[in-house]
């Protein structure tokens, strides 16, 4: 049964959500579509030439991102795509390109950085596909983890409970704020922070957190 889809073309993936490694991209898009998703998101990267280097296929479900990364040996035309599954999300053929050498040891070094100084704060599932499945990985994929683990490190948690706390007792917070406009509130309150300390999405959650705790 074909079911009307709608792709939304992105930069980047939200980085606190689902990724999925067992399934093909046709069964991710059809195990999607059985939850009633019908609005995906298409991210790539494309090369100084303009091909795409690296890309994937993301939906929002239970206010988290799963994610689907279309592998280098994975290119699914739009024929064989729109054929097995039931959507317009198809027309992803392409992603992917054979490797350098030079990028493959730089994965290597990657995976080995944030395993020697990061494994903390590592997730089971990131350890084990830094341990186990590297050369499947993107050299893209890689640095944006490191990215993201590298800032986490930095952050102060014991900061962002601070913030959490005073945008949840000003009286303009609610249930309908977003990230946004918790920031915003921050702003407007003059509240004075190290933004290289603090995550303000984690700010976000932890305020709505004392919400529905509190209230």
């Amino acid at each position: 049964m074909q079911a009307d889809l709608t792709a939304f073309h992105v930069e980047n993936q939200p980085f606190e959500g689902f990724v999925f490694t067992d399934v093909s991209l046709v069964e991710f898009i059809d195990q999607a579509v059985d939850r009633g998703i019908d609005e995906f998101y298409v991210f790539e990267d494309r090369t100084a030439e303009g091909g795409v280097d690296f890309g994937g296929v993301c939906y929002i479900h239970g206010e988290r991102a799963h994610t689907r990364y279309v592998e280098s040996d994975e290119r699914l035309g739009p024929q064989q795509e729109q054929s097995e599954s039931r959507g317009s999300v198809g027309m992803l053929g392409g992603f992917g390109r054979d490797e350098s050498e030079e990028e493959v040891q730089r994965k290597k070094e990657v995976a080995t950085e944030l395993l020697n100084q990061y494994a903390d704060y590592l997730e089971e599932s990131e350890r084990f596909d830094l341990e186990n499945r590297v050369e499947s990985m993107r050299l893209r994929q890689l640095e944006r983890m490191q990215e993201r683990i590298e800032k986490e490190a930095r952050t102060d948690p014991e900061e962002e409970k601070r913030l959490a706390r005073i945008a949840y007792e000003d009286d303009r917070f609610h249930r309908q704020f977003n990230q946004t406009d918790t920031e915003m509130l921050l702003e407007e309150l003059d509240v004075e922070y190290d933004p290289d300390l603090v995550r303000m999405d984690e700010v976000h959650k932890r305020a709505k957190s004392l919400l529905k705790i509190n209230k």
